[in-house]
């Protein structure tokens, strides 16, 4: 039997989940086989919590495995295959978490654990890379971003972890650059979330957008993705019905500098 056909015989099953299910899905979590890494496994993680088929012992295994295999940090200097793995254990850690808020099971140190490990990867990610041929999709950025905005989630969050969340943030948008699948979006969704949760205010907010501007328009840089990103994010805040006048007023300064400068925003 094959890891697809043992994998996806134990997902048709009722009771819990077995440790050899688990381990079967964690070990092929980044497959380049994209039915069997999108399809069935990541779909599987989310079934099976659902379903509440995963005991306590088998999360806490899952972050164990997270953390001293370091799935996030797999080849990170490269840009190779490895992505699937770094880019679908940000996901499962979303699932974890979520999962966390409705059932309240991480501990206080597995929460700053999983914080520590998370800003330490999307600090080093390398890898832009959307839609790959034959392979599915990589999407380690939009994964990244998630995985960000999940963090917000976790009441251990400091103050230090949220400038550090929007340090990643200007990171992946001004020095990484080049998205092409929206990957812009998920950012402004991660700040969204972050918001929501009253992790950040509307002044440090404005502090870093103004801060991001200024460092763009001294250097007359076309970056299209740092416009897109505050389209987005100003667009949500609206949509949402969360009322950040100054956010909003610094956005315009760089659309207004933009459209002059090169036409667009």
């Amino acid at each position: 039997m094959t890891d697809q056909e043992q994998i996806m015989k134990g997902l048709k099953q009722e009771e819990g989940a077995t440790n050899q299910l688990i381990e079967c899905m964690f070990r092929n979590i980044g497959t380049v086989d994209p039915v069997l890494r999108d399809e069935i496994i990541y779909q599987g993680w989310i079934q099976l919590l659902e379903e509440q088929r995963l005991s306590l012992e088998q999360k806490r295994w899952l972050l164990k495995q997270i953390q001293e295999q370091e799935s996030l940090f797999l080849a990170i200097d490269t840009v190779n295959d490895a992505v699937f793995t770094r880019s679908f254990t940000s996901l499962l850690l979303v699932l974890l978490i979520e999962d966390h808020k409705q059932k309240g099971w991480l501990t206080l140190e597995e929460q700053q654990q999983i914080i520590a490990i998370s800003l330490t990867y999307m600090a080093q990610e390398k890898d832009n890379r959307g839609f790959v041929e034959g392979k599915g999709w990589a999407h380690a950025f939009a994964h990244g971003a998630d995985l960000l905005g999940s963090l917000s989630q976790l009441i251990t969050l400091t103050t230090e972890d949220v400038m550090a969340i929007l340090n990643r943030t200007s990171r992946a948008l001004i020095e990484i650059d080049d998205f092409l699948y929206s990957e812009e979006a998920r950012f402004s969704i991660a700040i969204i979330e972050l918001i929501k949760n009253k992790k950040l205010a509307e002044k440090e907010l404005k502090t870093w957008i103004d801060k991001n501007n200024n460092q763009l328009l001294e250097a007359e840089s076309f970056n299209f993705c740092w416009s897109q990103f505050l389209l987005t994010l100003t667009k949500i805040l609206d949509l949402e019905k969360i009322e950040m006048p100054t956010v909003q007023a610094s956005s315009d300064v760089f659309f207004s500098w933009m459209y002059k400068k090169f036409g667009i925003i």
